[in-house]
């Protein structure tokens, strides 16, 4: 298993479990086995094309994200944080912004 698939599927399970999904639930809304989710995750296979798209709507990320392999703790957190706030309302963006701005 090469070190790149295994960190491209380690990004595949954050985003996943951001998302609280199971790998039956997120195999379910892409229309592929459980197998195929599990040997992504586990680094063993790499994904189509045609599913990688289907994965970033699914994940409401990017593939720059899921292409990210910044292994700094900064850099999970970071990823998380910026997975969450993609999934709000722009009202609730702002509110995460003042927040975020009174540790300053």
């Amino acid at each position: 298993m090469s070190e790149f698939l295994k960190k491209f599927g380690n990004n595949i399970r954050k985003y996943r479990e951001i998302n609280n999904y199971s790998q039956e639930k997120l195999a379910e809304l892409m229309d592929v086995s459980l197998t195929t989710i599990n040997n992504i995750e586990r680094g063993i296979s790499f994904i189509t094309a045609d599913n990688l798209v289907k994965l970033t709507t699914i994940l409401k990320t990017t593939t720059k994200d899921l292409f990210d392999f910044d292994e700094t703790p900064d850099g999970k957190y970071l990823g998380m944080i910026i997975a969450k706030a993609r999934q709000m309302n722009v009202e609730q963006q702002k509110q995460i912004l003042k927040i975020m701005q009174t540790f300053e």
